[in-house]
């Protein structure tokens, strides 16, 4: 099914079918988006205060429309809805209260296991008022999707960073040495409660979906979500094997295509683990804050390597598109996506053209 703002979706499906079965398409798989030149008929949202700019169904809906309506979609982009309630949504699915901000959810302010020996279960409930809050946004928005845009499954986090917003990264710090077999069996119900979640998801989206989107702007046949730890970046190799490792291999399970969101420097130190995981499809590289962007040329090794380990490279944010040039004359363009927004039409159709010219295969 055509969707009402792209050129070609069939096309762009196979070329993303192509990126997943790691197969050459002539350049890197790109997500450019622009200011449409010629914007089309679309709502204007209203004001609301902080917590409706979550929860208000048609609120969300005017801006989503407003936003398919003024913009370009580029190369492999495609307009998504995914019920985005914040960050760690599964410690809301599993208990934790919202604190609504403008631009954020915090889970994470008033911890929900505040002593072991008396642990919630940590069980997903139908009933529970996060729960309905996200299947009720789905089913909603995915009766109106189609030829509109993809529906993507909640942002949820997974592993020790639900774990942390549950416990507090501070007192989770310290149980990894003082009580790891707690951790342990948490982690268990996490996961557990992270399939379970990822289903509900999928079945509130629908059987006549067109495809699956997350928070990360991918698209494929089956439902996905991201897995990542960021909550690694504090802790050691030996004890990402031990703590990590287990968690990314039961929610690499639950899905057929799997994409690790590797975010910040510290976290390399983990990378040669993390690329030995043979259910990992894919490596999502984020510098953070006050690193070099993407297109530095520090990261070229980096990004061989994960591409030598036969993982697809995803490089999101690509606030400088010129300097991909170099960087494709020494990454492979096969199972890469670079993701960027540009100031226009012109401009967006130019850097695509470009890319062909640029990309090379190794």
């Amino acid at each position: 099914m055509p969707l009402a703002f792209l050129e070609d979706w069939e096309e762009a499906k196979r070329r993303w079918d192509a990126f997943w079965e790691g197969e050459d398409i002539g350049r890197c798989l790109a997500w450019v988006t622009a200011p449409r030149e010629r914007p089309l008929p679309g709502p204007v949202a209203r004001a609301v205060d902080d917590e409706a700019r979550w929860t208000d169904f048609e609120y969300r809906r005017e801006r989503l429309l407003a936003e398919c309506a003024r913009t370009f979609f580029g190369g492999e982009a495609f307009p998504r809805f995914w019920c985005d309630l914040g960050p760690n949504g599964l410690a809301g699915m599993l208990g934790a209260r919202p604190h609504w901000d403008r631009d954020t959810v915090w889970f994470d302010r008033e911890p929900l296991i505040t002593d072991w020996e008396d642990m919630p279960n940590l069980l997903l409930r139908r009933d529970g008022a996060f729960v309905r809050l996200v299947l009720d946004m789905t089913r909603r928005f995915a009766a109106e999707a189609a030829g509109r845009y993809v529906m993507g499954v909640t942002t949820m986090d997974t592993g020790l960073d639900v774990l942390a917003a549950l416990r507090g990264a501070q007192r989770l710090l310290t149980d990894l040495y003082d009580c790891p077999e707690r951790v342990h069996e948490a982690l268990q119900r996490v996961d557990a409660a992270f399939a379970g979640a990822l289903g509900w998801c999928a079945e509130a989206i629908g059987p006549g979906t067109d495809g699956y989107t997350a928070w990360m702007p991918l698209w494929a046949r089956e439902p996905w979500h991201p897995i990542q730890c960021d909550f690694a970046a504090m802790i050691s190799p030996e004890m990402f094997r031990e703590f990590a490792v287990p968690c990314i291999r039961r929610e690499a399970a639950c899905m057929r295509r799997r994409v690790f969101h590797l975010d910040g420097p510290r976290m390399t130190a983990h990378l040669d683990v993390l690329l030995a995981i043979e259910d990992i499809d894919a490596v999502q590289w984020e510098p953070g804050d006050g690193a070099p962007p993407v297109t530095d040329p520090c990261w070229y090794p980096m990004y061989r390597r994960i591409q030598e380990a036969g993982k697809r490279l995803i490089l999101l944010n690509v606030h400088r598109p010129w300097e991909l040039e170099g960087m494709l004359r020494q990454v492979s363009r096969r199972g890469l996506l670079v993701q960027m927004a540009v100031s226009s039409e012109d401009e967006a159709r130019s850097l695509l053209a470009s890319l062909e010219r640029w990309s090379v295969v190794r």
